[in-house]
Parts: C-alpha cells; structure tokens; sequence
C-alpha cells in the first residue's frame, strides 16, 4: 500500500524560510550599495534602517554621497532631498507599484523637492496626493536625476523644473498623469534644450500636458497625448524632440 502521507515542514522549518527570505532582502538592498535603508515597519533606526525617509535623510545630512534605499510600502512624508556639492539618492527597492509617496492630511507641500548645488536623485516611486509632486529647485546641478516614478494626481504640476537650473538634468522613464495643472512645467531661458526629458509618458494632466515656457526643445522618445482636447504643449514654439509620439499608444 503506498503511502500517501505528505511531510508538513515544522514551525521551525518554516521560521527558517521565513528568516532565509528576509536575509534575501537584506541581501540585495547591500548589493545595490545602500547607505542606510527605510523600511515603514522598522520601529526604531537599528543598524542602519530607518522607519521614515526623512530620518534616513536627516542622519546623512552631513556625510558625502549617499544612497538611501526604500523597501516597499507607502510613506506618508514630503521629502527635501538637499545635495551640496554632492550626491544624494533616495531609491526604492523595488519601484513604484509598490513603494509610495502620499500627501499626509491636510498637506500643502510639494511632495519631493530637489534642491543644492549638487545631485539630488529621486528613483523609483508613486508620488502622489501634493501640490507638485516634484520641485526642481534653482541651482541643481548636471547629476540630477528623476527616474522611474508614477507622478500622478498631484493638485498643480506633476513636475516643475525652475529658471536656472542646468538643463543636462535627466528626467528619464516616467509617468506624469491626471495632475490638476500641468504634467511637465519647464520656467527656463528661451531656446534652450532639455535634452534629458527622454521617455517619458505624459497625459491626462488637467492644464496641459507639456508647459514649454522657455519655448525650447524636449528630448526623444516621450510619449505625450490627451483624448481630452486640451494642449499637448502650451508654447507652440517649443517642439516635443526627435521620435516622440502624440497618440495613445
């Protein structure tokens, strides 16, 4: 007669899957070379892991270039990412369908600014609920970044990037959608080139997609559309770059 009794792992062979998937996570957060992590369910910083973003970028406000790495969740905190004369990053682990940033109650700030003389770097979240979802101060340096994120139901822009800044910034592979004014708003010198703005999504924002006001030229391969007739970009002298698109995909 065969034996049709399967083996159950024990409690103790499962707390040891269990603790094996959690070294897995933590194993690949030191491979991406983090600084310090942020997991929303950390009760205390311990080794190295905070419970907010903010205090993770409170504690490397004084070292040099840092990377912060968020594991997921959603992180109810407005971020000032401040790099003077070097680089800091706040990444998340594993992108933006799972790592959120999300207006507190009662919230009027924009929700990530980026702000220095140096690089800050956003990479990799859903920010939305904010008056901007992202402010991209006067002054930022080239290294710059704002990459991979969902910039989505903000109440003004999903994006404003201010006079001065250096146009070689790169916002690359992003979503902004459904904003109460613009998707992208660019105040800038005229006839000047944001070369980096490559592959990014832009639709549905309320005022109009692309807000071109320094009437320059955008970078390739951006998709940009609305069904909704309203402007796909305010400043008809401006022009969307090589290979972009203005049709639902």
């Amino acid at each position: 007669m065969k034996n049709v009794f399967r083996t159950v792992p024990s409690l103790r062979g499962r707390t040891v899957i269990l603790l094996a998937a959690i070294a897995s996570l933590a194993g690949m957060a030191r491979g991406q070379q983090c600084t310090v992590e942020v997991n929303q369910f950390s009760a205390m910083p311990l080794d190295g892991v905070f419970a907010t973003i903010s205090e993770a970028l409170a504690a490397v406000a004084s070292t040099g270039d840092v990377t912060i790495c968020v594991h997921p969740g959603t992180y109810e905190e407005a971020l000032s990412i401040t790099a003077v004369g070097r680089a800091v990053t706040v990444r998340s682990l594993r992108g933006p369908e799972v790592t959120k940033l999300v207006a507190p109650e009662g919230n009027t700030r924009n929700g990530v600014t980026l702000a220095g003389s140096g690089s800050p770097r956003i990479i990799g979240f859903t920010i939305q609920g904010f008056i901007d979802g992202i402010f991209v101060e006067n002054g930022v340096n080239a290294g710059t970044t704002v990459a991979n994120c969902i910039v989505r139901g903000n109440a003004d822009d999903g994006i404003e990037i201010i006079l001065g800044v250096d146009l070689a910034i790169s916002v690359v592979n992003n979503t902004f959608a459904y904003n109460g004014s613009s998707g992208a708003r660019f105040v800038a010198s005229n006839s000047q080139t944001l070369s980096r703005f490559v592959n990014n999504i832009v639709f549905h924002n309320d005022g109009t997609e692309l807000n071109n006001g320094f009437r320059g030229t955008f970078g390739n391969y951006n998709c940009v559309f609305d069904t909704r007739d309203t402007f796909l970009i305010r400043d008809t002298n401006g022009s969307f770059g090589a290979d972009s698109i203005t049709l639902d995909p």
